[in-house]
């Protein structure tokens, strides 16, 4: 058996958070998926809520990654200033 699955835009809008209704679609979707009872519809909607947690998830890494670089050079800086 095979599903197509449509590929949407990369720069598909958020709009909004994630939230515990996106939460529990996805994961009734999910759960659809595995028993091979998704219909068309469902599987594009399951995909729309896949690629929105994705972009979420790269925008608050790359956040925590920032935060995280800013960290580490003021202690680099601190410990430079420590030495001399």
């Amino acid at each position: 058996m095979f599903r197509l699955t449509p590929i949407l835009p990369a720069d598909i809008s958020i709009g909004e958070e994630w939230t515990d209704a996106d939460i529990a679609r996805r994961c009734d979707l999910v759960e659809k998926d595995v028993k091979g009872i998704i219909t068309p519809a469902e599987s594009i909607d399951l995909e729309s809520l896949t690629q929105k947690l994705r972009k979420l998830r790269r925008l608050h890494t790359a956040i925590v990654f920032d935060e995280t670089r800013t960290i580490l050079e003021e202690l680099e800086r601190k410990a430079t200033e420590a030495k001399l």
